[in-house]
């Protein structure tokens, strides 16, 4: 057998599902598109035998990043859908083994970094993200009313239905029920579809407006699928029937017990869902499944930190968690949240120390240590919190007590179990506030070992790290809407991980969902609870498979902006990547949102509010950037702008010019860092070119401080949308907002910076020691910083895998 030899790089990824593959370090992981088609599938030499192969020769790189030679049976079969769809000009009928080799030598990506492989190879790494990786968010694609569908749906869905509102009354019935009935992640997804497409069945039957609704679309077709289903949402349904929103209720009636909630209203006019208490009951039990996920069966002290009244993440957030704990209702109210911990703290002290004397009691020669024993028994019970066991505690400090191990330890671990977990929950710049404040009243509020849950809007990672360093012990997101449910998401350390891994590998992110995009959040999802689509311009749209809504949604569109993955994808691109740390508690499918309010467009190039926040941190050193936002707008020739709005802490006066100028320039310079498409936009702007301002507020003078904690910040301002027309500051243009140019300096510090050439420190010194500047000039830079600004995009040919 003739054994082909490549010079290339694999890895083996190995998924009991799917067997054994090996992906290329040079090519897509999955541009078949079908879930479980990961890579090459190869046989071992025995196997061979009885099956069409083609024996390849190719680097492995294993775990340690070291590579050693090894020959591959592949699939002929295999290597062929792989090239097809890897290449699709090329043509692979009739081809030779040789021919097929050299078809696959030619179309693997010409680079060594896959972070930095060069602008063509970047731009097809983000051509396959784009086109790849979609097929969880397209399963919708069974027919509505033929025979098999109809009897599964009634029969099957119907029984499914009722097992899982059992199964989520405990973790255990829940594991068990995944067991059996959701094991694969084929599973998962063909009964999402079928529950989704029995709760479409159901709405049409006995919802008058959904029948309405259905009445003036098209009429649906008997060979019509899942994705055929005419879409839904707050415009063109919701609102549709406001003024008799009963309609939107099963039989036309409003449930006998209900709750009416209301969303926010930071995108208009708050707008009312009324709930049923036997769905109330249901996301109940979710959100108790969730936690015991993430903390185990410990007790909890929620504080709750969103503002009350009718807001879903207030009182119903509040309600919901009442089975599961303690609840403090705070509301965003600082000294009220720190007392509360500083109680809560008092009190787990007072248990320690009413233990520590207990155990003297029974040990009367430990009398005259009796401060020892209260300090090792607290560090013992801190250590058994924080790790579950004692399997690295060392008695290094405390010799003397040595041979009390075994009862101490017993003691420990009774304290520990009855200690509870403190929980923070609330918006995210509120969070922020309230560590600040903390620090400045001397509180050191590690020492609560408290874990923040944040939600309502989107959190950047170096906000999140703000709030570790502040003191939290660990900072969850949770993704939810008022629309729908407030636990639809769910953020573990895995995503988290998974999150931090692709703002880190700017080529983790092409190969997952193209360019052009900000850092997603990350979660997992239950496909039972939702069934959740992707539509061609990355819109999701969500149904709810559970059949306890009053009120249900069928192809809801949220307005939110995402994609949805397979576990095993994401597994073999973090593998690709070298991260081998990351590794998933379950295989459920992973949601990533970008929302859809918290980016601006700047040339094409789509900007998050999370690379401003990133900014925000690296540069804002004293923290005098209280709250800060996009504003959006036209200028005279219609194209779309941005400003940054800062408003300022409590009294800070404006900066100077010069500050402003510099200040401006440094945060333009990390959200470029933070976004590739944003940078090349930036360092292709023709000379003179006015770039993003900054407008500066005085502390309660801006239209951010509306919010102020109390409901969920707007990110983006835009006229006619979230502000008016008076809202827009004018008497201060000339002193509080502040634009700059592009000069040949700025595009010289800014090629510097992301290549990496020079740092902020660097570039102050060399400020400082330059002559006094023109004012046409932004920065006096020094003539050895080099320029490598590309004048124009490179071309490609018609083959994937080449460029010119």
């Amino acid at each position: 057998m003739i054994i082909y030899k490549i010079n290339t790089s694999v890895k083996i990824y190995s998924n009991a599902e799917y067997g054994k593959r090996f992906i290329f370090m040079n090519g897509p992981i999955n541009p078949r598109d079908a879930l479980g088609k990961i890579g090459i599938n190869f046989h071992n030499r025995f196997s061979s035998f009885f099956r069409t192969t083609i024996a390849l020769h190719l680097d492995v790189i294993n775990d340690e990043n070291k590579k050693s030679p090894h020959v591959f049976y592949v699939n002929r079969n295999s290597l062929i859908k792989y090239l097809k769809a890897f290449n699709t000009a090329l043509d692979t009928k009739d081809k030779t083994d040789e021919q097929l080799v050299e078809g696959l030598t030619n179309s693997l990506w010409k680079m060594n970094d896959p972070n930095n492989p060069g602008e063509a190879y970047a731009t097809l790494q983000g051509i396959s993200g784009q086109q790849s990786l979609r097929h969880v968010g397209t399963h919708n694609k069974s027919f509505l009313f033929n025979w098999k569908s109809t009897l599964s749906d009634s029969l099957t869905g119907k029984f499914l239905g009722w097992c899982y509102q059992n199964a989520i009354s405990s973790l255990t019935r829940l594991k068990v029920f995944y067991y059996f009935f959701a094991s694969k992640e084929s599973d998962q997804l063909e009964t999402s579809e079928l529950l989704a497409r029995r709760h479409f069945k159901q709405a049409a039957a006995t919802v008058p407006a959904y029948q309405q609704h259905l009445a003036t679309h098209q009429a649906l077709k008997k060979d019509a699928t899942f994705a055929n289903i005419p879409l839904t949402s707050k415009d063109n349904y919701i609102k549709k029937n406001a003024t008799h929103d009963w309609d939107l209720h099963k039989n036309g009636c409003y449930p006998q017990r209900n709750k009416t909630d209301t969303s926010t209203g930071t995108t208009g006019k708050p707008t009312p869902w009324v709930r049923s208490n036997k769905e109330i009951e249901v996301v109940k039990k979710s959100l108790i499944r969730s936690s015991e996920f993430e903390v185990g069966t410990r007790p909890l002290e929620y504080i709750n930190a969103f503002a009350f009244g009718p807001w879903a993440t207030g009182m119903t957030t509040y309600e919901l968690m009442r089975s599961n704990g303690n609840v403090f209702a705070s509301g965003p109210d600082m000294e009220k949240i720190l007392d509360k911990l500083e109680l809560i703290y008092a009190y787990q002290n007072a248990q320690v120390e009413r233990a520590a004397t207990l155990f003297i009691a029974g040990h009367k020669e430990l009398e005259s240590k009796r401060e020892g024993v209260k300090t090792l028994l607290a560090t013992m019970v801190d250590h058994s919190f924080s790790f579950g066991n004692f399997g690295n505690f060392t008695f290094d400090r405390f010799p003397d007590f040595k041979k009390y191990f075994s009862p101490l330890k017993k003691l420990a671990l009774e304290v520990s179990t009855r200690r509870s977990q403190i929980l923070v929950a609330g918006y995210p710049p509120f969070l922020k506030d309230l560590i600040s404040y903390a620090a400045n009243k001397g509180i050191d509020f590690k020492k609560y070992c408290a874990r923040a849950v944040v939600g309502g809007q989107a959190i950047s990672e170096a906000l999140r790290d703000k709030l570790l360093q502040g003191g939290f012990a660990c900072v969850n997101s949770s993704y939810g809407a008022s629309d729908l449910d407030i636990n639809l998401g769910v953020e573990t350390d895995f995503e988290l991980g998974l999150r931090k891994s692709i703002e880190k590998n700017p080529g983790l992110a092409r190969e997952l969902y193209g360019r052009n995009k900000g850092l997603p959040m990350v979660f997992h999802y239950d496909p039972f609870n939702y069934h959740i689509e992707v539509l061609e311009n990355d819109e999701l749209t969500l149904t709810c498979n559970r059949n306890d809504r009053s009120s249900p949604r069928v192809r809801y569109d949220l307005g939110d902006k995402g994609r949805v993955y397979a576990v095993s994808d994401i597994e073999a691109l973090l593998l690709k990547y070298g991260i081998h740390h990351l590794k998933p508690k379950s295989n459920l499918p992973l949601l990533f949102v970008w929302g859809r309010d918290a980016e601006v467009n700047y040339a094409g190039a789509k900007v998050g509010f999370t690379d401003l926040e990133r900014a925000i941190a690296a540069e804002d050193k004293n923290e005098a950037c209280l709250k800060y936002a996009f504003y959006s707008y036209e200028d005279g020739e219609g194209k779309e702008q941005f400003d940054i709005w800062v408003e300022l802490k409590e009294g800070l006066a404006i900066p100077d010019k010069k500050s402003q100028k510099e200040f401006l320039a440094k945060i333009l310079i990390q959200m470029a860092k933070a976004n590739q498409d944003f940078a090349y936009q930036l360092r292709n702007m023709p000379a003179d070119t006015e770039l993003p301002g900054l407008r500066y507020f005085s502390r309660k003078m801006s239209p951010i401080q509306d919010a102020d904690g109390l409901r969920k910040q707007a990110l983006v301002f835009k006229k006619g949308k979230n502000i008016d027309e008076t809202q827009i500051p004018k008497n201060q243009e000339a002193t509080c907002r502040f634009v700059i140019k592009m000069t040949q300096e700025f595009r010289s510090l800014l090629n510097a910076m992301l290549n990496g050439n020079v740092d902020h420190k660097t570039a102050d010194k060399t400020d400082q020691q330059q002559p006094r500047r023109n004012s046409s000039q932004l920065f006096q830079l020094p003539q050895t910083i080099p320029v490598s600004l590309a004048q124009h995009e490179p071309t490609y040919s018609r083959r994937i895998g080449y460029a010119s």
